[in-house]
């Protein structure tokens, strides 16, 4: 099987970092304070490239363990990793849900609708990308026991991609279904058991089978022609979204067709990014999971607070303490787990590509 051949692989793992960064101002709006257009410009128009890049990368590693028996590993570490942040943030999810009621039922409600998630839509916000790629992963694995080639599963992501984009940015398209109440009760029940299609069969499949795609069919892009590929794509989300808040089509800023070139040739250009060989890449490696996994615990407990109380109310100052804690937390857990006596810790951050 012919792949990309690279010394090595510090673009992606320097770009997994900055993607990391995204997801915290997804969720710490961090230029409201600036101009609403600068916020809504990052919040909804860049960061949205993260998570699709975490997505093709794991795709991207997977085909160097493609058999179904490693594939079958990755799923168990990956559920591993999903378990024991579900058992972190458990007590915030609950106490959140429960939304200042108290007594057994207020608290037997919590911990049902947690359990509903983890199976559903992903234990508490952000760990949705856990519960996808699992999901989706079984799905490749299904599909390749039906032999479909990568590009075959590829073609059906992207089939699926597109439909999921009406629940989502082109929600316009089906909105007058609401006229035909028998279709529309249909979609209602269906939104019930998949509450949205931002999941590993309608978004998740489609972009790690695009990783693998890229790994299996490799180009003679130049780092050049990548970053002008890259470029052109990120004009086109803008046009898209443009025309989609003209349309009022949009329900939630999360999946666009522009995604999809712009995730491939973001890939493109990591991977050709001329960064010589240092330990730093691999540090950025593993802190970028962890950046990922623990910045809504650090937001929640520790900044939250002096928002709600009028102690710190800008938004630059609540992004970048929420980003200076969680890189000292993810530092400081990644430090320890270098030691013996707490080896264990590596589970909940899982460096891998």
């Amino acid at each position: 099987m012919e792949q990309i051949k690279h010394p090595n692989y510090n673009g992606v793992d320097l770009c997994k970092f900055l993607c990391s960064l995204l997801v915290v101002a997804i969720h710490v709006n961090p230029l409201t304070s600036v101009h609403w257009l600068l916020n809504y410009g990052v919040v909804n128009y860049i960061a949205p490239i993260a998570v699709p890049f975490f997505f093709t990368v794991t795709g991207f590693f997977l085909v160097q363990k493609s058999d179904t028996q490693a594939i079958m590993k990755t799923i168990g570490k990956m559920l591993k990793l999903y378990l024991l942040w579900t058992i972190i943030y458990a007590p915030i999810a609950i106490l959140q849900d429960m939304d200042g009621h108290t007594g057994f039922a207020a608290f037997g409600g919590a911990c049902l609708t947690v359990l509903k998630n983890f199976f559903c839509t992903g234990s508490y916000g952000h760990l949705w990308y856990l519960n996808a790629t699992i999901v989706a992963l079984l799905l490749i694995l299904l599909l390749r026991k039906c032999k479909c080639s990568t590009t075959a599963i590829f073609a059906i992501g992207v089939a699926l991609y597109l439909i999921g984009l009406t629940a989502q940015s082109y929600f316009g398209l089906i909105r007058p279904l609401q006229n035909i109440p028998t279709v529309w009760n249909l979609l209602k029940a269906a939104q019930n058991i998949m509450p949205t299609t931002r999941n590993g069969l309608f978004e998740g499949l489609c972009l790690i089978a695009m990783g693998m795609y890229i790994a299996q069919k490799p180009t003679r892009l130049t780092l050049r022609t990548s970053l002008i590929g890259l470029a052109a794509s990120m004009l086109f989300l803008a046009a898209e979204i443009l025309i989609l808040v003209k349309l009022d089509f949009i329900r939630a800023y999360n999946m666009f067709l522009g995604l999809l070139p712009a995730t491939y040739f973001l890939l493109q250009t990591a991977l050709r990014l001329p960064l010589p060989d240092h330990p730093i890449y691999k540090k950025l490696r593993a802190m970028s999971s962890m950046i990922y996994f623990s910045h809504m615990l650090v937001y929640t407990i520790a900044v939250l607070p002096l928002e709600s109380s009028g102690i710190l109310t800008n938004s630059l100052g609540l992004y970048g303490l929420t980003v200076l804690l969680t890189i000292a937390l993810s530092a400081g857990i990644i430090t320890l787990s270098k030691r013996k006596r707490f080896d264990k810790l590596h589970y909940i951050y899982h460096p891998t590509r």
